[in-house]
Formats: structure tokens, C-alpha cells, sequence
């Protein structure tokens, strides 16, 4: 049989499908779902204030750049600090091979170098130099951009230089210095390890270490980047051969941070596969449960295998890490996870069609408790320049929605009282982020959806609060005790004794089941999107600057 009556026969059909297509970006409201809410509100704040932060986003991102050159003295500690902070966490570079020829182009006894050398060489001083007292919240200003700027000036070069892996390396130390150019910048990368076939390179050579940390490197970011945008992935998982190289730093205490980051992003493309494709259309109920089920059990393991300095859902324990960068891992191990657990959890209540069930009533909690950790874990985000605007950004900005929603749909729910108390913690975040920037970041602008939750309960509840919400420990003085993973009992603890560890301020009653108190979360059609039907606006444009 011919292979063209074999397609006539067993056509595949890619229209036989009602499902939308599902997002797995980050939790922001779209147009549909806020005019929904607002409805609800019975005003239009809500819309007026998201339309004042999309303003000042794009104030962020028309900003003039400095254009004086930085000074040469600043060069060689730059350097150091990129390696100590930066280094640790993106092992792309043979450090004392760098170092040799940086120091020699110093020295004016290099060659002169080519341009995708000097893209490098200049991105990463822009990074060392955050890590100096260079950055800046204004957009275009500090020193840290004026390296960057430099940086730029050969971006054009780098791209149309051939295949190699310098280009490579280039491009992506351009990406992390600025979030402007993450989707060029990540798929240009990615496409240029692909060219060099990186993926397939599976002799264990000391010559290639270096080829495959970058490919690795570029792999786990391109992973992050494809996830949260909702795109597939240009690199297939399928079509590696490229051994995971081990990335030993003394600093994170035998803790091999690339192998746990590959791993996480490997979970996160079977994620994106099965449960938000295009493909992933076609699946049932039942089969979006089952693979469901298996992604939860990989996350779980994957958390399982994570040394319990920076493992998700363990305290973090600052007090006990040697060094700064330990404290950034963990809270990026932590955050990754809340944000996949977050996926997964609102995936759950789309597609779960019995409104009752125990399935959908533990995604709500699931949700809301994620929420909640990522909330807690804003106490570990440094408020500067340096410092990722997925941590003291978008993470912070994904759970007050979800909080948000979960008060409004909410009003009288016995639990609106604590996630009331979390919305004000994260209020004070963008409050405090706000005075950090001198105003170059509005966070008081973002600090008024608790205004605005707390308005409607007040409306609503009325003279019943006191009915409604029973007394309750306050959050600013002691912590409620819950078990931890390993089943221990983590005793109530003051904070301002204990401000330098995770605290995990749940309702120990509040783990059963859910169907007899039910808490309300709007489907897709009313609030956070889950399809490219309703699509978001971006809100990291907010912090249009670094992003590392």
C-alpha cells in the first residue's frame, strides 16, 4: 500500500477537538477577565489601576540611555563579582579561561578581538557590575547599563557571525542583561547551540566541558523562557546526546545546581507536551487527569531529590548558608516549584468538569497555598537591582492575583481573613520596592489591590465580620504551627525572632477535604486565562531592566 492511500486512510485529525488551547504562561488577568471582575466589584478601580501599571511599564521601557563611557578601574572587580554571584548559577564559562584573556585585552596584548568576544566580554561586566554598587532601577541609567550599551552596540555583529561557540555564549550572557531582548536573545541562542549540534556531542572530552555547560545552560533557560510564554520548545528532548556535565562550586556546599535545573526543565517540556500543546487539544478528561497524575509525581520526585537547604516546601534556612548565592538557589528552587504547582493546580480546575469533586476542591487549595508560599518567601528577595524580577516581580505578582481572585470570589469564606493578611505582606513588598527605587518602580500602585479586596469584603460582610471571621493569631506577631514534609511539627515562632527563616503561617485544619466549605475560583471564562483566546499583557515590562 501506497504511503499516500496509507495517509488517505488513517487521516489525522487536528479540528476534532472543543478544548481551547490551554496556557501555561504565569498567572496575569487578561481584558476578559478583568472586565468580569469589575462586574463583580461593582467599579471600575481594578481596570483603572491595571491600566496605570501597563503606563508605567511602557514609561520603563521609552526610557533614554546614558551613553557616556564607564570607567576602566571598575573592570577587573566587575569581573570577580560576575564569577562569584553570576557563575555559580549560569556555569556557561571556563572561568580561568575567560579571566586570562579578559585581563590580556586589558593589558592591550590581545589581538584585537572580534566582536562577538566583545559583546561577551562587555554583557558580562554589566553583570559583575550590579554586584558593585553599578545597578539601577531607571531603565538606561547606572553603570550597569552603560557596559550593557557597549555590549549592545555589537549585537547586530554577533548575529550575523557564523555559528560558534562564543556566539553562542554572547548571546545569552545579552539576554540576562537585559529583559528587552529575552525572546530574540533566547531563541537565537538556543538555535545557535542547535546549529552547532552542542545537543549531540557525547564524547566525555575535557575539550567540550565548556560546550556543554553552555548547551545545558542555554537548554534549561530556553525550557523556562518556552514554558512560561507558552511556546514549544526549539530544542527536542528527544534529539540530545549531550552528557550533563557536573558544575562543582565550592560555594554551594556539593550541591550541583545544573544537574537539578536540567532535570526541572526537562519536567517542565514533558508539562508542556502533553497537558498545554496545541496536541494537548485533543486529550480527554480522563487523560489530562492522568497526565496530570504523572507530572505531579515526577515534580514530587524531583523535589525529593533536592538537598534540603533548597528544597521546595522546606524552610529555608538562611542563618545556615555560607554564602549569599546558596540563599538565591534555594529561592529560585522554591519559586520554580510554586509556579509549576500553580499550572498545574488551575489546569486541574479547567478541566475537571464535576464542580464538586475532591479533585478540583484540593486544586483550589493546592492554588491558594501556593500562593500563600510564594508570598512567604518574599522576605528572602533582596530589593535590588541585582536582584531577578521573576523573584521580586512577577512571583509576587502572580500570587496577589491568585489571592485576589480567591477574596473577591470569596468575601465570606472563613479563610478571606488570612489571604486578606497576605495581600497586605505583599502590598508592603511593592511598598518597600517602591521606596528602594526612589519611585522608579511604582509599587504603591500595585499595593492597591488590597485596598481594593479589603473595600469589598468590608462591603459585603458588613456588620457580620466579627461572625464571619473567628479571631485569628496576627501574622505580624506569631506563626501558626503545621507539619512539615517530613511530618515534624514546626512549633509557632516569633518572627522578629526568626525573620531570617521561611515561616509557614497555615490553618493546620486546613487540609481535608474542601466540598463541605467550599472555596470559590472562577473558570476560565471569568478570570485568570487559561487560553490564547483571552490573551494577558505582560506585567514584567513593569521591571523593564535586569532580569538574571
Amino acid at each position: 500500500m501506497s504511503t499516500g492511500s496509507s495517509l488517505k486512510e488513517n487521516p489525522v485529525d487536528f479540528a476534532k477537538t472543543s478544548n481551547p488551547y490551554m496556557c501555561s504562561s504565569i498567572a496575569f488577568f487578561s481584558e476578559h477577565a478583568i472586565s468580569a471582575l469589575c462586574e463583580k466589584l461593582r467599579h471600575e478601580k481594578l481596570k483603572h489601576l491595571i491600566n496605570t501599571l501597563e503606563a508605567d511599564g511602557q514609561r520603563r521601557l521609552q526610557a533614554a540611555i546614558q551613553s557616556d563611557a564607564p570607567p576602566h578601574e571598575l573592570e577587573e572587580p566587575s569581573l570577580e563579582l560576575q564569577m562569584q554571584y553570576i557563575s555559580p548559577i549560569y556555569p556557561f564559562l571556563d572561568q580561568d579561561h575567560f579571566e586570562r584573556k579578559a585581563f590580556s585585552l586589558q593589558d592591550n596584548s590581545l589581538d584585537p578581538p572580534y566582536k562577538p568576544w566583545l559583546a561577551l566580554y562587555y554583557a558580562i561586566l554589566s553583570l559583575g557590575c550590579l554586584y558593585h554598587e553599578g545597578g539601577s532601577f531607571n531603565s538606561g541609567k547606572g553603570l550597569a547599563w552603560r557596559y550593557f550599551r557597549i555590549s549592545f552596540s555589537y549585537f547586530a555583529d554577533v548575529l550575523i557571525s557564523k555559528p560558534s561557540l562564543l556566539k553562542a555564549q554572547a548571546i545569552f550572557a545579552l539576554n540576562y542583561s537585559s529583559l528587552q531582548l529575552e525572546t530574540l536573545c533566547v531563541t537565537e541562542a538556543a538555535r545557535t547551540v542547535i546549529t552547532l549540534g552542542l545537543h549531540k556531542k557525547t564524547l566525555d572530552l575535557e575539550s567540550d566541558i565548556e560546550g556543554r555547560r553552555t548547551f545545558w545552560v542555554v537548554y534549561c533557560i530556553e525550557k523556562e523562557y518556552a514554558f512560561n510564554s507558552t511556546l514549544a520548545s526549539f530544542i527536542s528532548d528527544g534529539d540530545i546526546g549531550c552528557p550533563l556535565p557536573s558544575a562543582p562550586n565550592s560555594l554551594l556546599e556539593g550541591f550541583d545546581w545544573l544537574h537539578c535545573w536540567a532535570r526541572f526543565s526537562r519536567i517542565l517540556s514533558r508539562t508542556y507536551d502533553t497537558l498545554f500543546s496545541i496536541t494537548a487539544t485533543l486529550n480527554t478528561e480522563d487523560n489530562y487527569l492522568s497526565y496530570l497524575a504523572c507530572i505531579n509525581h515526577d515534580l514530587n520526585a524531583w523535589r525529593q531529590s533536592v538537598p534540603e537547604a533548597f528544597r521546595p516546601e522546606v524552610p529555608i534556612r538562611q542563618h545556615r548558608m555560607r554564602h549569599p548565592v546558596m540563599k538565591e538557589l534555594a529561592l529560585r528552587s522554591h519559586l520554580a516549584y510554586y509556579n509549576l504547582r500553580i499550572c498545574l493546580s488551575r489546569l486541574t480546575i479547567h478541566v475537571t468538569h464535576d464542580k464538586d469533586s475532591q479533585r478540583r476542591s484540593e486544586a483550589k487549595r493546592d492554588l491558594m497555598l501556593a500562593a500563600r508560599s510564594i508570598v512567604e518567601l518574599m522576605q528572602f528577595c533582596a530589593l535590588e537591582p541585582y536582584s531577578p524580577v521573576w523573584n521580586i516581580g512577577c512571583m509576587p505578582l502572580v500570587a496577589m492575583f491568585i489571592l485576589f481572585d480567591f477574596v473577591v470570589q470569596n468575601p465570606s469564606h472563613h479563610e478571606t481573613r488570612k489571604n486578606i493578611s497576605y495581600l497586605d505582606i505583599v502590598a508592603a513588598h511593592f511598598a518597600r520596592l517602591d521606596l528602594a527605587s526612589q519611585g522608579a518602580i511604582r509599587g504603591l500602585t500595585v499595593a492597591q489591590f488590597a485596598a481594593i479586596a479589603k473595600q469589598f469584603v468590608n462591603e459585603c460582610v458588613g456588620n457580620r465580620e466579627e461572625e464571619i471571621y473567628p479571631p485569628a493569631v496576627g501574622l505580624s506577631t506569631r506563626i501558626l504551627s503545621r507539619s512539615s514534609p517530613r511530618g515534624q511539627e514546626i512549633a509557632g515562632a516569633d518572627v522578629s525572632e526568626n525573620a531570617n527563616e521561611q515561616n509557614f503561617p497555615f490553618d493546620e485544619n486546613f487540609s481535608g477535604s474542601m466540598v463541605d466549605d467550599a472555596l470559590e475560583f472562577p473558570e476560565e471564562s471569568n478570570s485568570l486565562y487559561m487560553n490564547l483566546q483571552h490573551p494577558g499583557f505582560d506585567m514584567a515590562d513593569i521591571f523593564g531592566q535586569t532580569f538574571l
